[in-house]
């Protein structure tokens, strides 16, 4: 009889496979730098080589395309490219956050932010004088959804990969009961 609740409890596993996504997503980013890297130790000057060499890439005149780059300034200028890029910088943030005690922290944070933002979203559109039936929950590539039946009517929720630097690792949540 409580649809709101019915669904929170069933969608609360898009959240923990999201987060899951998430961890896994930046575990990828450390091993390819790892692996660059060919060292057992790790330094912040190395970490910002290796984000400059990677990602950047300069306007070859005679191919006509980008391509990444063949000479590496010095210390300062790669920390001035990085620094003045919030791409570069989240990327650097997000190899150097690897070395220190950050999966369990920063999967309850997902996972406690996300979940606010769903429950928020639910709670537009169920109450729990209503009925919840053929509740559904689906993880694609872009994000995830839950649907089901209430009183009658469609219902569906989803979450899309927010961009941009603060927003990076949330999703955003849209509701519709039809």
């Amino acid at each position: 009889m409580n649809a709101l609740q019915d669904i929170q409890n069933a969608a609360q596993t898009i959240v923990e496979q999201l987060a899951e996504r998430q961890v896994n997503q930046i575990k990828q980013l450390q091993a390819q730098f790892n692996e660059w890297n060919g060292r057992p130790t790790v330094d912040s000057d190395r970490v910002y080589e290796y984000v400059y060499r990677t990602y950047i890439k300069k306007w070859n005149q005679a191919t006509g395309k980008f391509e990444p780059v063949t000479e590496v300034p010095g210390r300062m200028e790669i920390y001035k490219t990085i620094s003045g890029n919030k791409i570069y910088k989240s990327i650097y943030n997000d190899i150097m956050l690897q070395y220190g005690a950050w999966e369990a922290p920063f999967k309850s944070l997902f996972i406690s932010q996300n979940l606010f933002k769903l429950n928020r979203a639910l709670s537009k559109h169920l109450n729990e004088q209503q009925t919840a039936t053929n509740i559904k929950v689906t993880v694609g590539g872009d994000g995830a959804e839950v649907m089901a039946d209430v009183d009658g009517k469609r219902f569906v929720t989803f979450g899309v990969l927010c961009g941009g630097e603060v927003q990076r690792l949330h999703y955003r949540y849209r509701s519709s009961l039809k």
